[in-house]
């Protein structure tokens, strides 16, 4: 590779990781306890090692060839996404409704309750169902 490639694959790479999406809300949320954010963030990048490895193995080349899977994988990733939103906001609400808890502690009681494997757990799917991660390495990729 040429250095003006390797710059250019830096820059959308920066690009892609400053634009805000579901990570970092998952990293906001759960960053609350320390240990939970870190696990998180570990759950994140496990997500990335995972889309580079497949689309290093051919999932670039079966999106181009076979068009209903990236589609597919579009609406699994889109639910997978809606789901963990309403149970977030749920979770949310509830918290609210506990007028004896101030709102800072209540949503420190909701990380408080989440393992280290959960919080990793967590990471993990909303990165692998995030298709902006399945955007960025197939493209970056192929």
């Amino acid at each position: 590779m040429t250095t003006g490639s390797l710059l250019s694959i830096l820059v959308v790479w920066l690009l892609a990781i400053a634009s805000p999406g579901p990570d970092l809300v998952q990293l906001l949320r759960v960053g609350a306890v320390r240990r939970n954010g870190v696990a998180c963030a570990l759950g994140i990048m496990s997500g990335n090692l995972l889309w580079i490895v497949a689309s290093m193995l051919g999932l670039s080349a079966l999106v181009d060839n076979v068009s209903g899977i990236l589609t597919a994988l579009f609406l699994v990733g889109g639910c997978v996404l809606a789901w963990m939103g309403q149970g977030a906001l749920r979770g949310g609400l509830a918290a609210r409704k506990q007028d004896a808890v101030p709102s800072d502690a209540a949503s420190s009681l909701l990380t408080t309750q989440m393992t280290t494997v959960q919080s990793w757990r967590l990471g993990l799917v909303t990165n692998l169902s995030n298709p902006k991660a399945l955007v960025f390495f197939g493209a970056v990729f192929a």
